[in-house]
């Protein structure tokens, strides 16, 4: 199969199929670059836990946006109650 054919039903598989149709309304990727050693104690602790490695991500990033969502409506609501004084 040619890049150009491949590239198309990549393109199709994604973009082709609306997001509530998709496992989860997962489209979006995320490419990161770490060090070879990370990626392999990261993988071996997954798989020793019985999880996988994009399972972990994504509850990481959850809770990260959660943590700091929360952190920056306690900002906004201090500021509101300062401006009020």
């Amino acid at each position: 199969m040619g890049k150009a054919k491949s590239d198309k039903i990549r393109a199709e598989a994604v973009d082709g199929v609306p997001t509530a149709k998709r496992k989860g309304g997962k489209d979006g990727q995320l490419l990161i670059r770490i060090a070879r050693e990370d990626h392999a104690a990261f993988m071996a602790a997954c798989k020793r836990q019985g999880t996988s490695a994009a399972r972990e991500i994504r509850r990481f990033i959850r809770e990260f946006t959660d943590r700091h969502d929360a952190a920056d409506a306690h900002s906004k609501k201090k500021q509101k109650q300062e401006v009020q004084k």
